[in-house]
């Protein structure tokens, strides 16, 4: 049984990491390690984009808010600043 569970875990993983890799390739984004904490806030990535920016490539690692941090990390378009800093 501690076999098929060790199996399993193992393709878990494997699974986890080919959908990570699928998602880096299809939207150019490298995103790891994002932690909010006591009120924190974070945007992260490519946010109301229209599709035309093909040729941006993000690799965003280990971004943290925390204590009422505010974070917007990457390209972003008409972002409502005010309602976010609230």
């Amino acid at each position: 049984m501690e076999e098929v569970r060790k199996s399993l875990q193992e393709y878990i993983e494997l699974c986890e990491a080919v959908k990570s890799k699928v998602h880096e390739v299809r939207t150019g984004q490298v995103i790891k390690n994002i932690r909010t904490s006591t009120k924190g806030k974070a945007v992260v990535g490519m946010i109301n984009m229209d599709g035309g920016e093909s040729d941006i490539n993000q690799n965003i690692h280990d971004i943290v808010a925390e204590s009422e941090g505010r974070a917007i990390v990457g390209v972003v378009r008409n972002f409502n600043l005010d309602a976010f800093m609230k």
